[in-house]
């Protein structure tokens, strides 16, 4: 009798445990389809922004505080004749990220850095 009712208790604690995950779950659920809405909402921004660095005729590079890429318009591969596309999230001075060809490109670059690095 003693098995059998440490055996029902066991089973309650299971039960309850299977219970309190299954409100933890509905309630995550719960965050992140509240979260779609911001999510999607912050896309398109990226996106309108985006498409605006685009129409402007002067090189333009957006780099967040950390000097990480976020994004690059038309212009700035052109003049500067980067050959491949920077990674966003990626730091500026990554070699793997710019192939610059002229050391012209790279100078300039680097006395527009320097001042805001030091």
């Amino acid at each position: 009798m003693k098995t059998a009712n440490k055996a029902k208790e066991a089973l309650i604690k299971v039960i309850e445990k299977v219970e309190a995950l299954s409100q933890h779950a509905a309630e995550v659920e719960k965050m992140i389809a509240d979260h779609k809405p911001v999510e999607l909402t912050v896309h398109k921004a990226r996106e309108y922004a985006e498409s605006i660095a685009d129409i402007v005729r002067q090189p333009l590079i957006i780099l967040d505080a950390d000097l990480r890429v976020i994004t690059a318009n038309r212009s700035f591969y052109q003049t500067f004749k980067v050959t491949s596309r920077p990674i966003p999230s990626l730091p500026l001075t990554c070699p793997k990220l710019w192939l610059i060809t002229s050391n012209y490109s790279r100078s300039f670059l680097t006395s527009l850095l320097m001042p805001n690095i030091l």
